[in-house]
């Protein structure tokens, strides 16, 4: 729904969108990611779907062995994907027209049923391809049938229909008394994913996004159930609430607000000597990426009394001392919990690690990252200028682990920490900090870049962005993390693969020297070295150690609650082809080949 402000602009717009949002389906633990045929979903969907609603299978299946060539030819995925040297990567089970919301519950009742993922197509309009799912037959719902377009010239408010155009919507609403909407420049793009924060204007800088328009929604959710979301709506999920006027990201699947913080109007008073008076030893794990650092860090924060930093502590920074203060630290805590429920969030998904709002898996970096200028970070990742402890970001630290020790009260001072891109700063934290520590790891260089490769093809060349980053990244590695995917869609699958993968080998090349040098120059008694290998094969021996060198006795019952649990090495075959190419290169700038 519309209304204008004037004859040629808008202020509510109520939106009728019919929304899938599965993700959590992709992480369950027996889907199977490769399917010979899909004709169980042909049977499922042929019983529930009347016969008006227009299905396209691939031509191996059975459904459409006896279907007209033209199909064929235009839905031969074999012949058009990437494997076979085209720019499909996408692979649907099936693309299914729709024509209205039951059409999209019948469909969700199959997808559950049968452990699909879908993905909606409003107009297609991705540079990605989200719309035509991915590479592990998804299922397409395709909304353009769903695309009717009312203009209510009394109240000024239109109601759209979720695959309508953006082209047919500024007619009509330019013919209804020359009103228009604040949408963008392209005619053939689709109002749902625009209208949920995927795109701008010209209008935007004066009227705002599409999507801060929105008065109210019809949806359907993974569950098949239709949900209504408006603004004056008492109950409504996470999902539902911050869709309204709140900035939504690309393909709805992210939250610029999280839960309770709308609410909160007043942040942190960092002065305040209960605060301040707070003396703290930080323990820092160092090591470069994929090395180990985040196993690590999990085991010493099971077994130590220490402080630690969490996902909540990163997300809610400037709203600890006052969630503590006013006993609301574990209503905060729960909501994030069940806000990352909603987001299909279990795992960091570039591993196994898992993520909840206490897990300690995260750098302290996240937060120098979000306090920079005012929260908006202006450094890029895998660059010099990424968020590091420096002396112009030692404040935001030294009350990110004093907020720790308050709303954690360990039975010690002590503040364990990482960070990776310090990687090769250790020496310049030493002088900020003299009472520091460091526990240095290390690890196969092969395995770290085969780690590595696999991590930025993720980002960049992941099935779909990780809403896990995309909650507690900065914008700047967003931003990054846009620019590297939209490479990849221009230049193709295997030139990305390749680009992705020489940049993992020359972070490590380029890094590893200058971090060995780094912990090479610390005092003795300042830094302790271990290797991933070690702490995987003789896990209780090596964590003891690290208690010892830290200074804090551990009994053989709390060591014994490690879960390190050794993982066979499968490098990638990209790793295989070059291995011989980058023990030449270790060996040449004087790297080990092993640890």
């Amino acid at each position: 729904m519309i209304i204008f402000i004037s004859n040629w602009f808008f202020i509510l717009f109520l939106l009728c969108i019919f929304q899938i949002n599965l993700i959590s389906t992709t992480h369950l633990p027996n889907y199977q990611f490769t399917r010979t045929n899909n004709n169980d979903l042909y049977t499922c969907l042929s019983t529930l779907l009347p016969l008006s609603v227009r299905t396209i299978y691939p031509c191996s299946t059975i459904a459409n062995q006896n279907s007209f060539q033209y199909e064929c030819v235009h839905f031969n995925i074999t012949n058009l994907s990437a494997i076979h040297g085209g720019r499909i990567s996408r692979s649907p089970a099936v693309i299914v027209y729709v024509t209205d919301s039951s059409d999209v519950q019948n469909v969700l009742v199959c997808a559950t049923n049968l452990n699909y993922v879908v993905n909606a197509l409003s107009g297609g309009h991705s540079y990605e391809g989200y719309g035509l799912g991915s590479t592990y037959n998804n299922i397409i719902i395709n909304m353009e049938g769903i695309n009717y377009i009312n203009i209510n010239q009394h109240d000024r408010t239109g109601t759209f229909g979720a695959g309508a155009r953006l082209g047919p919507i500024y007619y009509e609403a330019y013919q209804s008394d020359n009103y228009t909407i604040n949408a963008g420049v392209c005619p053939w793009v689709g109002l749902a994913g625009h209208a949920l924060g995927g795109g701008h204007g010209l209008l935007s800088r004066r009227h705002g996004l599409l999507s801060d328009n929105v008065l109210e929604m019809k949806a359907v959710n993974a569950q098949g159930q239709r949900a209504y979301a408006c603004e004056t709506c008492e109950r409504m999920d996470y999902f539902i609430r911050t869709t309204i006027n709140k900035h939504l990201p690309t393909a709805g699947v992210q939250f610029n607000q999280l839960p309770f913080l709308a609410e909160s109007s007043c942040s942190d008073n960092e002065d305040v000597a209960s605060l301040s008076n707070i003396q703290f030893q930080p323990i820092f794990i160092t090591g470069i990426h994929r090395s180990g650092t985040t196993l690590l860090y999990e085991q010493l924060c099971k077994i130590l009394p220490v402080a630690y930093v969490t996902p909540y502590s990163i997300l809610y920074y400037n709203h600890l001392i006052e969630a503590e203060d006013n006993g609301q630290t574990s209503v905060y805590i729960n909501a994030l919990h069940k806000y990352f429920q909603l987001l299909g969030i279990r795992n960091r998904f570039i591993d196994t690690t898992p993520v909840s709002a206490l897990n300690p898996s995260e750098e302290y970096c996240f937060v120098i990252g979000r306090q920079r200028n005012g929260g908006l970070s202006t450094s890029l990742p895998f660059t010099k200028n990424f968020p590091t402890l420096t002396s112009k970001s030692h404040k935001t630290f030294d009350n990110l682990c004093r907020k720790l020790i308050y709303i954690q009260k360990p039975k010690s001072n002590i503040v364990l920490l990482k960070n990776p891109w310090d990687y090769g700063n250790e020496a310049e934290i030493l002088k900020l900090y003299p009472n520091a520590k460091f526990i240095h790891i290390l690890r196969n260089p092969l395995e770290v870049i085969n780690s590595l490769y696999l991590a930025m093809s993720h980002y960049a060349n992941g099935i779909q962005f990780d809403p896990y980053v995309w909650t507690i990244g900065a914008p700047s590695f967003k931003s990054f993390i846009c620019t590297e995917r939209f490479i990849s869609s221009l230049i193709g699958t295997k030139k990305a693969k390749k680009r992705t993968f020489n940049k993992a080998k020359n972070m490590y090349l380029n890094n590893a020297s200058i971090g060995f040098n780094s912990i090479q120059s610390l005092p003795s008694n300042k830094v302790y070295t271990t290797t991933y290998s070690n702490l995987i094969e003789n896990p209780i021996e090596q964590l003891g150690l690290i208690c010892q060198f830290i200074g804090i006795q551990v009994c053989q019952e709390q060591l014994s609650k490690h879960n390190c649990v050794k993982k066979p090495f499968k490098p990638s075959d990209i790793l295989e082809e070059n291995r011989q190419s980058i023990i030449e290169q270790l060996n040449k700038r004087n790297l080990s080949t092993n640890y």
